[in-house]
């Protein structure tokens, strides 16, 4: 049971939650070095501050790509952005799933054992 606590299952959590937003993070840099390299935007700041708007489909509006010919960057990101959101949840849900299915089959083990069903090697749990 103490590899269920409540300190683990926050600690596991936000490791998840972390690693999700540095792939994130990651992922919005690359476009905004993309962006950079590619000449839509005359500083890296305005790359990333664009990225960031874009991958969050927030899309704010004052900065955007004025070069025709790279414009369709924008929703690609977007569409990307969106998609690995999405994949974020699954994972976080899966993750907590994971956590209540290990806590819901230790349950059942501790009922069995306090039902007399089922003997357990350690002499702490004999009836």
């Amino acid at each position: 049971m103490r590899h269920f606590g409540h300190i683990n299952n926050a600690s596991l959590l936000t490791s998840v939650v972390v690693a999700l937003l540095a792939i994130h993070l990651a992922e919005v840099v690359l476009w905004a070095a993309s962006y950079f390299y590619l000449g839509c935007f005359p500083n890296f700041d305005t790359s990333m501050y664009f990225s960031i708007g874009t991958y969050t489909t927030v899309g704010y509006g004052d900065v955007v790509i004025l070069d025709q010919g790279w414009r369709l960057l924008g929703g690609v990101e977007a569409l990307i952005g969106s998609l690995m959101l999405c994949w974020s949840t699954g994972i976080l849900v899966h993750v907590v799933t994971k956590v209540y299915r290990q806590h819901i089959e230790v349950w059942e083990r501790e009922e069995e054992v306090a039902r007399g069903r089922m003997n357990r090697p350690d002499h702490r749990y004999r009836l």
